[in-house]
């Protein structure tokens, strides 16, 4: 008599969660898609700004052409730079989620097939360090440092301070070299700051709930089981 039939499970049960763990790998994919698509989005339109910049400064005379150009185009893309640092906190959310998901669903392959434990690289749990374990994330400082939402958001800082600098020559006269070691404060702030906004309006915008982990590693089983099998 094989495995199956003694599984207290059906075949049924088997099939539903192998399908549903394909959605969820497929939705995962597609979020992932989307991250790229918008992060991509932001850094083209910022590179195709540059250029037409670049192109505007080398006419004669156009000082003010120029600085119409600066003035209309940096506000939009430091507020496309926020918003898509917004929404791709709320997919990592979303990711996370899906991740926890799938999690449960290898949870039941290892109690059901007690024999792949051994098979199995990553952590069949869904507590939050096995989900960042599979989903290759980090919640220390160099993970966040390396984060893509980190890169949007120096690139943004950087472009809010270069256009606090333009704002303070033009408009005040301030020299751009007395401008410099007051740039590294304004950088910083306007990273803190736009990390604060930002994660306050994902969590607004995001409808994914908050899930509790139901399947601990042993070491935090509130029973203080040695096993996940027990």
């Amino acid at each position: 008599m094989n495995h199956q039939e003694n599984s207290k499970y059906s075949q049924n049960t088997y099939t539903v969660l192998t399908t549903e763990h394909s959605a969820l790998a497929s939705a995962r994919a597609l979020i992932n898609n989307e991250i790229f698509t918008r992060v991509s989005l932001y850094f083209t339109i910022l590179s195709s700004l540059l250029i037409a910049a670049a192109f505007i400064a080398q006419i004669d005379n156009s000082s003010r052409y120029f600085s119409l150009f600066m003035w209309i185009a940096l506000p939009l893309l430091i507020l496309l730079g926020f918003l898509t640092f917004s929404r791709v906190v709320v997919l990592g959310g979303m990711e996370v989620a899906f991740i926890r998901a799938m999690n449960r669903i290898r949870h039941f392959y290892l109690i059901s097939t007690p024999e792949i434990e051994n098979f199995l690289l990553f952590p069949p749990y869904d507590d939050d360090e096995s989900v960042f374990i599979f989903g290759g994330f980090s919640i220390n400082f160099s993970g966040n440092l390396l984060s893509t939402v980190t890169t949007i958001n120096f690139t943004n800082s950087l472009l809010l301070t270069v256009s606090i600098g333009l704002l303070l020559n033009t408009y005040y006269g301030f020299h751009l070299n007395s401008y410099l070691p007051i740039s590294i404060f304004v950088f910083f702030f306007s990273g803190i700051t736009q990390s604060f906004l930002g994660v306050i309006l994902a969590k607004r915008a995001s409808k994914t709930a908050t899930l509790t982990s139901q399947f601990p590693p042993p070491s935090q089983d509130k029973n203080g089981t040695g096993s996940v099998l027990e």
